[in-house]
């Protein structure tokens, strides 16, 4: 079983990315490969976890990468170049071994374990998670022509979740933790209104809203752990600043 959990990390990734490309190859059993992929992220992590006293609840530690991989391939049913759907394999697989490894280092090893590594970690597969679940939202609202009325509750309650999973791993424990992640999501989700009405490209209006979410996410979370400083506003917005302008100058307005 030590050496069952200590490959599952290098494992769970490998068979991922297996059954992504099965997907683009036999799409009309998506909902086998789908099931497939919860039962190996969910499995992998629960035979992580099995047995030990952990600080994190087994939801929180398997949801993050699930939804992450999940919504990979939201996004990939949308993309048409066979090119950048295999990026897509490569990267989320990337990501979720990534994710494992500090899973099992910071359950199984926590002598070898970095200090903040699965918190930023979870932050970052968090945005990405936005990220791929909002260009794939935009596509369905492009392609099936779906009204905004019934894509708005989705997009509220995806950064809701994001927002609240993202909280956590930063270890927030204000007392109005719901409250702060309900207004703050009401707030992304405005930005996302305006950013869904842009000429552009659906992938190009989830990256306006991502970077959007990464300004604030930090800044946000930050106050909350009473370490906001000017270098670190500084600092989120000259990033979040450049994703903008070159998206505002690299993209084909329509």
């Amino acid at each position: 079983m030590v050496l069952i959990r200590k490959i599952l990390p290098f494992v769970t990734p490998i068979v991922s990315a297996i059954l992504l490309e099965l997907l683009i190859a036999y799409p009309l059993y998506l909902y086998v490969w789908l099931g497939l992929l919860v039962l190996a992220v969910f499995g992998s992590v629960w035979l992580i976890i099995k047995g030990e006293v952990h600080r994190m609840p087994f939801y929180y530690l398997a949801l993050f990468p699930l939804f992450f991989i999940l919504s990979v391939v939201f996004f990939m049913l949308f993309v048409q170049n066979p090119v950048f759907r295999h990026l897509c394999v490569a990267g989320g697989a990337l990501m979720l071994g990534i994710a494992m490894h500090n899973i099992y280092t910071f359950i199984r090893e926590p002598f070898k374990y970095q200090p903040y590594a699965l918190e930023n970690i979870a932050g970052y597969i968090n945005t990405l998670t936005l990220f791929f679940s909002i260009a794939g939202l935009a596509y369905t609202k492009l392609l099936l022509n779906v009204r905004m009325v019934v894509l708005m509750p989705l997009i509220l309650a995806l950064i809701f979740f994001i927002s609240l999973q993202t909280f956590w791993a930063q270890k927030v424990n204000a007392p109005r933790l719901l409250v702060y992640a309900g207004i703050f999501s009401l707030g992304i989700m405005e930005v996302s209104l305006a950013s869904l009405f842009l000429p552009v490209a659906p992938f190009v209006q989830s990256l306006i809203i991502t970077a959007v979410y990464y300004f604030f996410m930090n800044i946000t979370s930050d106050y909350l752990l009473s370490r906001l400083e000017r270098e670190s506003v500084q600092r989120y917005a000259i990033l979040s600043v450049i994703v903008l302008l070159a998206v505002f100058f690299t993209t084909r307005w329509k």
